[in-house]
């Protein structure tokens, strides 16, 4: 039988579509049939009435629209019916055939529009390629295999008049007045879903759980059409879509479905949900009624919510309809979560006019008796009338703890859903939706938990805020939270058990409420490490990627020859290691942390960025100090650059003349920012840190003069204040820096720049900007007084930006669809004598998406040193010219800092930094080489062991980079290079070293040799804001 006509389609419907002149399509397809209720129409799923929490309970929210899936709001809903699958070619193409032989629509340059020639319905392939449908003469055909494909290329118009006419086949109702397109909900003929409605159905009866995805909280590309999936359909011609319910967890055949992909067979997992509708997330787009307005979910009433009168502007001047559930073209995981909404506005680079290849929808229908809504239950938040805000937590059921926590059901709670349920409730005492907790939240949820008693609401915050900044970030909460799972597992076996959980519950008015819990000691017994995700990604997978050993892992014949340098991040000694993972020499002296980076230089001696927790209102810092030790060990130069003002953080670069570039931060008032333009609501520190470049000629033994310098401060652009000097439109200024160039509120360490690298030949300088999502190029032939100006220098701009990549959104040009770049670090030019010389190479972290790459890009350079500056749309390339990701993306996941380098025979040295494991890859992706960091804070592991994590659930055998220098370097000419001992304690030391698996927070900073020591966790200052990564 056809695919979608076993699924979806009612059998009088399916004989319309023939005779109005759409044929099946030439290979069946089988999908298994999914779950209806009785009375439910043909192809439909019986969607009961209910009430849930509508919004982004995991706190994965993008940028682009960061906070427009908060507050979480109670929303309950009568019963409705949705179509299992996404409407089809086959039906839209039958749907074109009747009102054209009705003479109800008209065809204009390929473009299909209503009968005023003025409301646009669709594209045709004579206007989009990627459409499957075309005009033969007199009949809507479709010109390839694609019947069964989603449709593409429709506008909300188009969807909302196919509605109109289904309804009118089967004699039902019309639901929207051509007119105004209103849509009437209380008409039982066919319309598209609320927004509400949408997210309801999507939960496929899972409301308490409130999945990420339709099947649950992993991504799975084996269950949805998203980009990268791997599926048969990823070639040729555009769109990739699949066929509706392709994801069924059948096995399928070439044979049958005609894919243009080489795979002879492909098997999908199971995507359908709870309620059996397919396709919820990923193959396209899907429109619903609702206008779209970011802040619609503050004021939606608790009863039906259909969405604001007309939508919000975009920045074209124009409202925007919704657009649900991800898609085949772009986004991590399709950006395909439950929650997410996308204002249609933001497609692709071209926004707003980028193609519709990826937008199509399904339809739904109100349920003939408008079903009541049924009791509520005790968990179930009470209906607010319009215009007040629905509680944010529930009434605390205790007994109903575990079973809410529990979600796998196997009566033990792991730690993963244990921190699965936090996540969720800090979204819930969240009640601003500002990403962080005041101590009022905090003292509210208390006093919920408690039945309105006093609490120790104030003790909970103040053991929660670990950095002393007044607010409680999502890491913060969760890594509390984890110490009370140790707490609470007092039979020390990994897991809780109901009375272990419910036990440390506090209860109404409870005056024996236990008292704070403490963090784990280290005598404790060891635990297993914490294991902490980014903001839309997986833990941190230690074992996938050092395969739980330490030292040499892989150590094959076609790995780069040469000695690789590495600073252990918790430690003050920096080791030169050969391939087989001997100590070839190291340095000892020092007496910091390192700063982050180390680099040897062409005389043979070692320069080190120092992290000195310096005094002053930094109260610490991520650097503040230079120090350059000859190849005995000796301290040969230092220099410090660390105030109340000013501080280095990062990562250097050395001139050809032996002068120092380096990363600063300096300090900017709250008055400063806001007479720059900053709106004083977003400074989330009430002051900023931005960049600055310095360049240091040193003066030996210590000290050295300030030559030049380049500030970001300079090249400022906002449109928000127009009395500003500042002032204008950002995206006719890609040279600029937007104020808000990262969509969200601003932390004082603002840019975040995290790497900085040279090209002699072009006399330019490369940044890593993580606060942006970018990499910058500057001109360093400037003078200073012309890198503070737009004007002047070889290239004639000054210090303005003279190429951007990563993400346009920087700088108004794209959308979040368009970003390519996740918090990355190590941007640097391929080094000559290379493959690949003069491009850039990336190490992509992907805080946002859940997996890092390495990225190597071929910037639009000319032979004058000039970049291509597009009049519209973003700076090129378009991709990569070479990337690495694991098979498993999942299994190559390094949060922060990090870093990968081109070696001479073509393979490329890749620092995870956060997991300490090194390892090289050939340009097909192998790995060749393996090496893991045993070397943690407190001292050496031996085999066999596991480091701990530290407070943010990093591995406490971090490394920030690493570099490998050939044989043939300059600085190892005649230095003694015999091999030692491997770094780690032989096996037979396992369990004896009191480091197997120790989990340690902040310590006390290292003694200043000219001064006391600090502790690095004071609150405040540029330690605080710009944190280790």
């Amino acid at each position: 039988m056809n695919l979608r006509r076993t699924v979806a389609c009612a059998v009088a419907f399916a004989g319309i579509l023939h005779l109005i002149g759409c044929t099946p399509p030439p290979r069946p397809a089988p999908a298994p049939t999914p779950a209806q209720s009785t009375g439910a129409p043909s192809g439909f799923v019986s969607i009961p009435a209910g009430t849930f929490e509508m919004g982004d309970h995991h706190n994965l929210g993008g940028r682009e629209h960061r906070n427009d899936e908060l507050p979480l709001h109670a929303v309950s809903l009568p019963a409705f019916y949705m179509a299992a699958m996404e409407t089809t070619n086959q039906e839209y193409c039958a749907f074109l055939n009747a009102k054209f032989d009705a003479k109800e629509i008209v065809v204009q340059n390929g473009q299909v529009f209503a009968a005023d020639g003025k409301t646009l319905f669709c594209d045709t392939a004579e206007s989009d390629s990627a459409s499957s449908i075309r005009l033969n003469g007199t009949r809507f055909e479709i010109v390839d295999h694609r019947a069964e494909h989603p449709v593409v290329c429709i506008r909300w118009n188009g969807a909302a008049a196919y509605c109109n006419w289904r309804s009118e086949l089967e004699g039902l109702a019309q639901c929207y007045d051509p007119a105004t397109w209103r849509c009437d909900y209380g008409r039982t003929g066919y319309r598209l879903p609320s927004e509400a409605e949408w997210e309801y159905a999507a939960l496929g009866g899972a409301n308490e759980q409130y999945p990420i995805f339709p099947w649950g909280d992993e991504p799975d590309n084996a269950r949805a059409n998203w980009p990268d999936s791997g599926d048969p359909y990823e070639t040729g011609p555009i769109p990739w879509t699949t066929p509706v319910g392709f994801y069924n967890g059948e096995p399928h055949a070439k044979a049958q479905f005609g894919w243009p992909g080489d795979q002879a067979e492909y098997k999908t997992a199971n995507g359908a949900n709870g309620y059996g509708l397919f396709d919820m997330s990923g193959n396209v787009w899907e429109w619903v009624n609702d206008w779209y307005a970011p802040d619609y979910y503050a004021q939606s009433p608790a009863l039906s919510p259909t969405g604001p009168e007309t939508g919000q502007p975009m920045p074209d001047g124009n409202p925007y309809r919704v657009l649900r559930g991800g898609n085949w073209y772009n986004g991590e995981w399709g950006h395909g979560r439950l929650s997410n909404r996308d204002p249609s506005y933001f497609r692709g680079p071209d926004d707003p006019n980028h193609r519709w290849y990826h937008i199509g929808f399904r339809v739904a229908r109100s349920a003939e008796d408008q079903a009541a809504l049924p009791p509520r239950k005790e968990s179930e938040p009470t209906p607010q009338p319009r215009g007040e805000r629905p509680p944010r937590e529930r009434a605390p059921r205790v007994p109903g703890k575990f079973q809410g926590t529990d979600s796998n059901g196997d009566g033990a709670v792991t730690v993963d859903e244990y921190v699965f349920h936090e996540r969720k409730k800090f979204g819930r005492i969240d009640t601003d939706g500002s990403g962080t907790l005041t101590e009022a939240e905090i003292d509210a949820d208390e006093r919920q938990q408690r039945g309105g008693a006093a609490t120790g609401g104030r003790n909970r915050f103040e053991r929660t805020d670990a950095n002393r900044d007044g607010t409680v970030s999502l890491d913060e909460y969760i890594a509390a939270e984890r110490a009370k799972f140790d707490e609470r597992d007092t039979d020390r076996n990994g897991v809780l058990s109901q009375p272990e959980l419910e036990a440390a519950q506090p209860r109404p008015n409870d005056r024996n409420a236990p008292p704070p819990l403490t963090p784990p000691r280290r005598d404790e017994a060891p635990r297993s490490p914490a294991r902490q995700g980014p903001r839309e990604a997986p833990a941190l997978n230690f074992s996938a990627l050092s395969e739980d050993k330490l030292g040499i892992v892989t150590n094959g014949t076609d790995a780069a020859p040469g000695y690789t340098l590495f600073a252990p991040k918790h430690r003050t000694m920096t080791y030169l290691i050969d391939n087989a993972g001997r100590v070839i020499h190291e340095w000892n002296a020092c007496q910091y942390e390192p700063g982050q980076t180390v680099y040897l230089r062409e005389n043979g001696n070692l320069l080190r960025c120092c992290f000195t927790h310096a005094r002053g209102f930094t109260r610490g810092g991520e650097g503040g100090r230079l120090e350059e030790y000859d190849w005995d060990d000796n301290l040969v130069w230092e220099f410090d650059y660390a105030s109340d003002q000013h501080m280095l953080h990062h990562d250097v670069a050395i001139l050809p003349n032996g002068n120092i570039l380096a990363l600063a931060v300096e300090r900017r008032t709250r008055e400063q920012c806001v007479a720059a333009g900053f709106d004083p609501d977003v400074l989330i520190d009430g002051e900023l840190y931005p960049d600055y470049i310095i360049e240091i000629a040193p003066t030996r033994p210590k000290g050295g003069a300030i030559v030049w310098e380049w500030h970001v401060w300079d090249h400022l652009i906002q449109d928000r204040d127009t009395r500003a000097s500042n002032f204008g439109v950002i995206a006719d200024h890609p040279e600029r820096i937007d104020v808000n160039c990262n969509g969200r509120r601003a932390p004082a360490f603002w840019n975040h720049m995290n790497s900085i690298a040279y090209n002699s030949k072009l006399d330019q300088i490369l940044l890593s900007v993580r606060g942006c999502n970018e990499i910058w190029i500057v001109d360093h032939s400037t003078t200073t007084q012309e890198a503070a100006s737009h004007s002047g220098g070889k290239y004639g701009k000054g210090g303005d930006l003279l190429y951007r990549w990563g993400n346009p959104a920087a700088y108004r040009r794209g959308g979040d669809a368009d970003r390519q770049l996740f918090d990355q670090h190590d941007a640097h030019w391929i080094a000559d004598g290379c493959p690949g010389a003069g491009n850039i190479l990336i190490f992509n972290n992907g805080l946002d998406r859940g997996y890092s790459s390495i990225e190597e890009i071929v910037p639009p350079l000319n032979s004058n040193g000039d970049y291509t500056t597009p009049t519209a749309g973003a700076f090129g390339p378009v991709a990569p010219v070479w990337n690495y990701s694991a098979p498993n993306k999942a299994d190559f996941y390094s949060s922060e800092i990090s870093g990968a380098d081109r070696l001479p025979n073509g393979n490329t040295l890749i620092c995870a930094g956060v997991l300490g494991t090194f390892f090289e890859v050939t340009p097909k992706g192998e790995t060749v080489w393996k090496y893991v960091n045993p070397v943690v804070r407190g001292g050496t592991l031996a085999q066999g062991e596991t480091p701990g994590v530290d407070d943010r659930g990093h591995f406490l055998n971090a490394v920030f980079k690493v570099r490998r220098y050939p044989p043939h370097y300059a600085g190892l000419a005649g230095r003694p290079l015999a091999p030692g001992s491997p770094i780690e304690l032989p096996a037979d030391m396992k369990g004896k070293t009191g480091l197997d698996r120790v989990n340690t927070m902040p310590v006390k900073g290292p003694d200043h040799p000219r001064g006391p020591s600090t502790d690095s966790t004071e609150s405040g200052g540029i330690l605080r804001a710009i944190g280790y990564l």
